[in-house]
């Protein structure tokens, strides 16, 4: 299939939007394939980041679709669920999957509010399958050692 235009070049989609790097750490660059998804790695071009400042209203401190300047670690936003000084281990644990669930799941769904129903209903997930493997490693640990509670003493 022959492709004419604009779009031939690298890096742009089928809507012309230049685009990086991927959210899932396989490609630094979109590569246009025959179809609409990357020819490197797979995905949709929405994982993809946006280059072309004209299209780029990812900008998780702007409401509006003025461009700021954003720090690289734009996921340390409360309103996303960054907690700035967590205490317990729960909110040490919130902090540590925000940066890999905002890379994974902010290109798909850019709006604060929903953005955090959905980071809040992952974190609590994940920490119920946390909790559970460490129960279960503990039960397992118990029953494979060398355990003198469970032998008679009969001297």
């Amino acid at each position: 299939m022959a492709l004419h235009g604009e779009n031939l070049k690298m890096g742009k989609d089928v809507r012309g939007i230049e685009r990086g790097k991927c959210a899932c750490g396989e490609c630094e660059d979109f590569m246009r394939s025959d179809g609409a998804t990357c020819g490197y790695c797979g995905c949709l071009p929405t994982r993809h980041s946006k280059k072309d400042a004209r299209y780029s209203s990812d900008s998780v401190g702007s409401t509006s679709g003025a461009r700021t300047s954003e720090s690289p670690e734009k996921w340390k936003d409360e309103d996303l669920g960054w907690f700035p000084n967590p205490k317990g281990e729960y909110t040490e644990f919130s902090n540590s999957i925000l940066p890999k669930f905002y890379l994974s799941f902010w290109t798909t769904c850019p709006y604060k509010e929903r953005f955090r129903r959905c980071f809040v209903t992952e974190r609590k997930r994940q920490w119920e399958v946390r909790e559970a493997l460490k129960a279960i490693n503990h039960k397992l640990v118990f029953v494979t050692s060398d355990n003198p509670s469970g032998e008679s003493s009969s001297a």
